[in-house]
């Protein structure tokens, strides 16, 4: 029984959050279940999607809370540029649907794995059809041929690393 309640605690509590909308060239944008932080430098800070993010004052058109009552918050107080921590662009925040697939961070991480897989596929594409031209005993048929299987080891061994990466986005 707690179980249960628990898990509805961590669902109806996710679901509840500040909601900001602002000004995106003509049209408004919102985004929902963010954390208000700060205000000042003529930009208001919050947390969505992970990471803290900042909109010019002059484009917010509202901020509310999780009930539906206005933040105040004043964007004329200056900020300390030492003492502030750096925040995201509002550019590597997605603004539609269709850029909402992977942060900056995990596209590296994803680039990353990528790297191994190709690796391992041009290990494999050279070896495909080798063959050992001046090989003239059985003997040295089969050692060219056991080293040809250890560099196809390898190569899968690098397309398998590389996939782990990009599913744990390492």
């Amino acid at each position: 029984m707690i179980r249960r309640l628990i898990i509805l605690l961590l669902i109806v509590g996710c679901v509840f959050g500040d909601t900001i909308v602002y000004k995106s060239g003509s049209k408004n944008r919102t985004i929902e279940n963010v954390e208000y932080i700060k205000a000042g430098n003529g930009k208001v800070y919050f947390k969505a999607h992970g990471g803290e993010v900042s909109r010019d004052c002059s484009k917010v058109v509202t901020f509310t809370n999780n009930v539906g009552n206005p933040i105040d918050y004043d964007c004329s107080v200056s900020i300390d540029k030492e003492l502030e921590e750096p925040a995201l662009t509002a550019s590597s925040i997605p603004s539609t649907e269709s850029e909402h697939s992977l942060s900056t961070l995990q596209k590296d991480r994803v680039r990353i794995g990528g790297f191994f897989i190709a690796i391992g596929s041009l290990i494999l594409m050279i070896t495909v059809d080798s063959e050992c031209d001046d090989c003239e005993t059985i003997t040295e048929i089969n050692n060219y041929y056991d080293r040809i299987s250890d560099t196809r080891k390898l190569g899968f061994g690098l397309i398998a690393f590389g996939g782990i990466l990009n599913a744990f986005r390492i």
